[in-house]
């Protein structure tokens, strides 16, 4: 039992910290200032005021309210549309009629776009800079990995264990 519990805690760990430095401790700190008066300038006195700029906000601006629910609704429409947008055209596509392998592609296309320029991006870095770093240095192992028939599936292969490192680092 003591085991799992410490696996638990090892895998939910980073992810855990990451969470902490990016959402929770920003917003603590967002919220102590905002019970100041401190106008953001380093060296700057930090005044403690309490709920007063929430109560002057509240009270005496009367564009804050304003503003705030205009947020709030446009919020709530853009979220309601957005799902409904995609939500009909995920039946769209899925659906069998004349002109839908045409729908598809369209729709599809924006995905396939982004991964041609990924490919014509690495493709740059691997061929030319490679190229023109390995002519600066006089290192011959940096020059045409990928366009050289020798090298050609050294170099992909090395791209996509790259890229896929750079995958799971997002992931």
């Amino acid at each position: 039992m003591r085991k799992s519990k410490l696996r638990f805690w090892g895998f939910l760990a980073p992810s855990l910290i990451a969470f902490c430095i990016v959402v929770i401790i920003p917003t603590c700190i967002g919220f102590f200032y905002s019970l100041t008066n401190w106008n953001g300038i380093v060296g700057s006195d930090i005044k403690f005021v309490g709920f007063q700029n929430f109560i002057d906000i509240f009270t005496r601006d009367d564009s804050f309210v304003h503003a705030f629910l205009f947020t709030a609704l446009f919020s709530v429409c853009a979220v309601v549309l957005v799902n409904l947008v995609g939500f009909a055209l995920a039946l769209l596509v899925t659906q069998k009629f004349r002109g839908a392998t045409l729908l598809r592609g369209i729709f599809f296309m924006p995905n396939m776009i982004g991964g041609l320029l990924l490919g014509f991006t690495w493709q740059f870095i691997f061929i030319s800079i490679f190229e023109a770093f390995s002519k600066k240095t006089g290192i011959a192992a940096f020059s045409g990995w990928l366009s050289n028939p020798e090298t050609g599936f050294i170099g992909l292969l090395i791209l996509t264990v790259w890229q896929m490192s750079g995958y799971m680092m997002i992931v």
